[in-house]
Parts: C-alpha cells; sequence; structure tokens
C-alpha cells in the first residue's frame, strides 16, 4: 500500500501474530510515505519498541488533549 496509515495498521497486525520482522518493515515504509505529524512519533515508538510502546504514545496524546 502506498498509505502511511494503512501500512501502519498492517505492521500492527504483523506484529500482533508474531512476526516482528514485517511489522517493523510495515512500520518503516509508512514513515518513509510521510505520514502526519501526530503520528510519526508513534511508529518511532513501535520501531524502536514494539507495537506496546506505539499504543502508550497513542495513550499519552490523548490524556494531553483531554486534559
Amino acid at each position: 500500500p502506498q498509505d502511511p496509515v494503512i501500512n501502519d495498521h498492517l505492521g500492527d497486525a504483523y506484529w500482533r501474530v508474531g512476526r516482528a520482522n514485517e511489522a517493523r518493515f510495515q512500520w518503516s515504509r509508512a514513515l518513509s510515505l510521510k505520514p502526519d505529524k501526530d503520528l510519526i512519533p508513534t511508529i518511532e515508538a513501535k520501531l524502536a519498541r514494539g507495537l506496546e510502546a506505539g499504543l502508550e504514545v497513542d495513550k499519552k496524546k490523548k490524556e494531553k488533549k483531554s486534559n
């Protein structure tokens, strides 16, 4: 796919089924497709530490917005 959001979610799906290499490839691809600025920290966290790290970044962003 040529959409950073789709590649990001595809990476998430790969991670959940234990295919870490494919997940990291898709997350890297998502970054190369120039995603929205608010998505970049989440994808970078996933690349560095896995899906759970990206979910934690998303959670913190939501908490910030609600305050």
